[in-house]
């Protein structure tokens, strides 16, 4: 069983087996899923003015509440508001990011480096969890780093949620022959066995996740992120144990140390620089 959530927002629990109604194929796959993101990017641009409403007016009953229960009331209200924007501008993204066009010139990122950046960026119940790649390879892909940025935060913030707490989240850059392979992993609650390709699909999460907050548009988001940039995203995960994505990408430039700068040549044995 897994979570479904349709393009007006309800939770429904689908069984795993085909029905008459579902795609017989791949193409039928692809159209379904443009027509369910179209009519979510619909709904979330309807949304716009109400959740403007309904901000607006919390902010002016925060001046003139006294009462400390009404006061704790409503700032639970803005957590779940803060929630729907958030969900509203992710459908949006994925919506945007369905367009092939592309809206910025692709550059060299050297990946351990963005990795850390990025790092430092996130909330600090998020970071004091991550700890940073060592830099003892240079590896350069060629994408929009607004892209890789994206890809990369939904997976270590995934990593957070579905972890045990306290428990580290791995950051991993590897290089072998012409692919860079960039993998976040964690321990924590695992995909159930014969979900794991449904989740790339958007409004689709695990059976386990219920509690857990999401709408599963985050990792269909990563899916088109990764294939804009010409790679390719797997996952492996043990129910209660280690759950880590892989995102392979062309390998433009590397430099292992050893030959005074960056080089065109293919590392062959796969390299490492990881947190363990």
């Amino acid at each position: 069983m897994y979570q479904v959530y349709p393009g007006v927002g309800r939770l429904r629990n689908s069984c795993m087996s085909p029905s008459p109604e579902m795609p017989k194929d791949a193409s039928d796959t692809g159209a379904r899923e443009v027509d369910l993101v179209s009519a979510a990017a619909a709904i979330a641009h309807d949304l716009a003015s109400p959740l403007a409403a309904i901000q607006g007016g919390l902010c002016v009953l925060r001046k003139l509440v006294t009462d400390p229960i009404a006061f704790e009331t409503m700032e639970a209200m803005q957590v779940s508001l803060n929630q729907l924007l958030e969900s509203r501008c992710r459908i949006l993204d994925l919506y945007e990011h369905g367009d092939k066009r592309s809206h910025s010139e692709p550059v060299l990122v050297e990946l351990t480096e963005l990795c850390n950046q990025l790092i430092s960026t996130l909330p600090p119940p998020v970071r004091s969890r991550t700890l940073e790649v060592p830099r003892i390879l240079n590896a350069m892909v060629r994408c929009r780093p607004v892209l890789l940025h994206q890809v990369l935060r939904n997976l270590i913030e995934n990593a957070a949620k579905y972890s045990f707490p306290d428990s580290p989240i791995s950051v991993r850059v590897e290089v072998s022959h012409s692919r860079v392979f960039l993998s976040v992993s964690n321990q924590g609650i695992g995909i159930p066995p014969g979900e794991k390709d449904n989740l790339f699909h958007p409004f689709v999460r695990c059976s386990n996740a219920v509690g857990i907050e999401g709408r599963g548009i985050g990792l269909s988001i990563v899916q088109m992120n990764v294939r804009k940039m010409g790679g390719t995203i797997s996952l492996k995960s043990e129910m209660g144990g280690e759950t880590r994505f892989t995102v392979s990408l062309p390998l433009t430039l590397w430099d292992n140390g050893s030959t005074g700068g960056f080089t065109f040549q293919r590392p062959g044995p796969r390299v490492t620089a990881s947190i363990a």
